[in-house]
Formats: structure tokens, sequence, C-alpha cells
């Protein structure tokens, strides 16, 4: 199953089983859900997660983006939990996906090479991680300094 991506939008290529997809990625974006409201999109720390509690199946168009946006690496499950291979592609790269014809004479070669920006470049990702509601109580960690005292025992080797 191939994750096409490029010119701004991602799409799940004939996808019938995945229900959960973790996307790994380098650069820094903003996204817009195409998914219907059951469907979650958290994107935070270079990593995008959709699911649906419901395990409902993705459609095929997942979100666009602007920004600069390289996917690493791709998770996805079934229902079942099932591993699922899927692999990213970005058409938008290189010399032959740019051109329109069979010869373009009249082009310069600046205008065939490709890249992973689309649209306005990200300075700050708005990350949307779940926040926790008022009521929530967050537990800190906090490291338990412990005062043992040492004693020195001798032994014999003996009981």
């Amino acid at each position: 199953m191939n994750l096409l991506y490029g010119n701004g939008e991602v799409v799940l290529e004939e996808n019938t089983e995945v229900v959960g997809l973790q996307i790994h990625f380098m650069g820094k974006i903003n996204v817009v859900s195409k998914l219907p409201d059951n469907f979650n999109v958290i994107l935070a720390d270079g990593k995008i997660l959709i699911y649906s509690l419901e395990l409902s199946v993705l459609p095929e168009i997942l979100f666009t983006y602007n920004g600069s946006f390289r996917i690493t690496q791709c998770i996805a499950s079934t229902n079942q939990g099932e591993k699922v291979n899927v692999f990213p592609s970005n058409n938008y790269l290189g010399f032959w996906s740019k051109t329109n014809s069979t010869y373009d004479a009249g082009s310069e070669w600046e205008n065939y090479s490709g890249g992973y920006r689309y649209g306005a470049k990200v300075y700050i990702q708005k990350n949307n991680i779940p926040k926790l509601e008022k009521g929530t109580k967050v537990v800190k960690r906090e490291s338990v300094a412990r005062n043992v005292s040492r004693q020195t025992t001798r032994s014999s080797g003996g009981y």
C-alpha cells in the first residue's frame, strides 16, 4: 500500500484495512484534516498519529499541509492489531513528474527541480496534542534522595 504525498496533500492509496497510521517525518508543517469527525489527527515532535476510536478504516484523502514535509517512516495497523506495510512516496519530486509533455525545449532546467516544501515556509509548527482539562490532576515525578548510611562489614568467609 502506498502513502502518496507532495503538492500539499497526503493520500492513502487503495486502503481497505488500515485503521491506525503513524507517520514519522522531517520538517515543519501545518495540517488541515480532511477526515470525518470520528477520526483524530495528532501532530507533534516529527510524528503524526491518525486513528479512530471506533476502529473505522481510514479514507483515501487524509490531510492537506503546507511547509517542509519529508516522510521517513510509516507504521500502520488493522483493527486486529496486525502490521500493514505502507510505503511513502513523494510524487512531486524530480524531472519527470514536472514535465507536461514528452519534449519541452523552451523550459529552463531549474523549472524541473522538485522539493519537499509546499506553500509558505512554516516557522512555528502548530502542534495539536490534546490538553488536560480543568480538574485533571498532573502528577509530577520527584526524585527521592535516600539517605542511606553505609555500614562496613567484614567477613572471613565463614558463617
